[in-house]
């Protein structure tokens, strides 16, 4: 499986990450999961299709963040 980020996407991940410190793990744990299981997996994750491409693009929605631990 192959991931490819868009430069916003990089951008925005590196001013993210200065300001949530967990934020590299909670994404590699993320990959690690959409390497397993490459499937769409409602409500966290939608397969967009329709674009006339053959391979699968994967929105991820929610993800659970270390950050956020005891914070209710």
């Amino acid at each position: 499986m192959e991931l490819n980020y868009l430069p916003e996407y990089l951008k925005d991940f590196k001013s993210l990450s200065k300001r949530y410190r967990t934020l590299e793990s909670d994404m590699a744990d993320v990959i690690k999961i959409v390497k397993a299981r490459p499937n769409a997996q409602p409500p966290l994750s939608f397969e967009i299709a329709g674009l006339g491409l053959k391979t699968c693009i994967i929105k991820v929605k929610k993800i659970a963040s270390d950050s956020f631990k005891g914070r209710g």
